[in-house]
């Protein structure tokens, strides 16, 4: 999942500025473990080393209504530009028509390590997880859900059926689709999603100025879609994000009848990788 961080002034990360404000405290260096989650989570859901490409993109919430629990919103490019952030008032004079709009961002992301409840997928050399989640709030913010961004799982692919069916019965969202991501020794980072209606190819050549560390620790609160038969939620905390840019040649193939294809880019693809990621299964 993308860095998601606490900015208390304009910072400019590929062009997103405060796009990224969720609720983390930024430290100065890579912390040892993500922070403690709440008590009272199952299924434990852990990642370590992982690599992702990951494009921040807006959505027509119409296309997506029926995925929206009753509980939460979709926040809005309009709402985010009247905050007087920097990144949305730039975009929204350049798409007008686009101001209630949603904000997203799709990822296609492989680990060292990946396992939900002590049981990882096998998903091959290349195999990996796509993933498609938007900025929601709380119409009624429950006072038990304090843990971050809050966002909500529109879709998430993985190859291995097996697991997608096990992970769905301990309360996480999982559909299948074939996905893969590959990081050539040459700089070449290439992604993929096949799924019903939907096909992704993502390109990244990396940047030649070092890597750029964007170490910090954080919480997310992450709702399953209501056409979902689950009603728990899963919180994560995660810690020591690192980020390199893609050359200005990089890019998404977006493709289909699935409403991501019906997306519009907000900035440039960048390809996040190192950190820690925990989490566990929730009441709301």
């Amino acid at each position: 999942m993308p860095l998601l961080r606490r900015i208390q002034g304009p910072v400019r990360l590929r062009g997103l500025d405060t796009l990224l404000v969720v609720g983390l405290a930024t430290a100065a260096c890579h912390p040892a473990r993500p922070p403690s989650l709440t008590t009272g989570g199952r299924a434990l859901w852990t990642l370590e080393a992982p690599a992702q490409l990951v494009e921040w993109r807006t959505f027509d919430p119409r296309t997506v209504r029926n995925r929206l629990p009753p509980a939460v919103r979709f926040e809005t490019v309009g709402e985010v530009a009247r905050q007087g952030l920097p990144w949305a008032l730039r975009y929204l004079e350049a798409h007008p028509e686009q101001e209630e709009w949603g904000i997203s961002f799709v990822e296609v992301v492989r680990a060292a390590s990946f396992a939900i409840d002590g049981r990882s997928p096998a998903w091959g050399e290349d195999g990996a997880a796509g993933l498609w989640f938007a900025r929601v709030a709380w119409v009624d913010r429950p006072a038990s859900v304090d843990d971050g961004r809050l966002l909500l799982a529109l879709d998430a692919w993985i190859s291995d059926s097996d697991f997608a069916a096990r992970a769905g019965a301990l309360g996480y969202h999982w559909a299948v689709g074939a996905a893969a991501l590959r990081h050539d020794p040459d700089g070449e980072v290439t992604a993929s999603v096949s799924a019903p209606g939907l096909e992704i190819r993502g390109n990244c050549r990396l940047a030649r100025a070092a890597s750029e560390a964007t170490s910090g620790v954080g919480r997310q609160s992450i709702l399953p879609p209501a056409t979902s038969a689950i009603e728990g939620l899963v919180r994560v905390a995660f810690s020591g994000h690192r980020e390199r840019a893609c050359d200005g040649a990089s890019h998404w193939s977006i493709t289909g009848s699935h409403p991501l294809a019906a997306t519009t880019p907000i900035d440039d693809l960048v390809f996040q990788f190192g950190y820690r990621f925990v989490g566990g299964v929730y009441g709301r």
